[in-house]
């Protein structure tokens, strides 16, 4: 694989670790205005949810950054070099 490639492939990669971050900024927003809004069953119910969508964006999160990782690892000294010289740190 070309450097070329592998930057677009962590490129991609790092563009779905926002969005994972996101999700979980977004999850954890909606969670704060709603929480002395609902009753408590209704609160144990949505908490249970919010955890299994936790634990999915998680688990993605992490395979993502374990692809990131294999991609980085990769790089041979010389295109690291190379990627030195055009400012970019892998």
């Amino acid at each position: 694989m070309t450097v070329s490639k592998k930057l677009i492939k962590l490129e991609k990669l790092l563009k779905k670790s926002e969005e994972l971050s996101t999700k979980l900024v977004e999850l954890n927003n909606d969670e704060d205005e709603n929480e002395f809004s609902n009753s408590t069953i209704n609160s144990k119910k949505k908490l249970k949810s919010d955890i299994k969508i936790i634990n999915k964006i998680m688990k993605e999160f992490k395979e993502t950054h374990n692809k990131i990782s294999e991609i980085s690892s990769t790089f041979t000294d010389e295109e690291k070099e190379e990627l030195k010289k055009l400012n970019l740190k892998i």
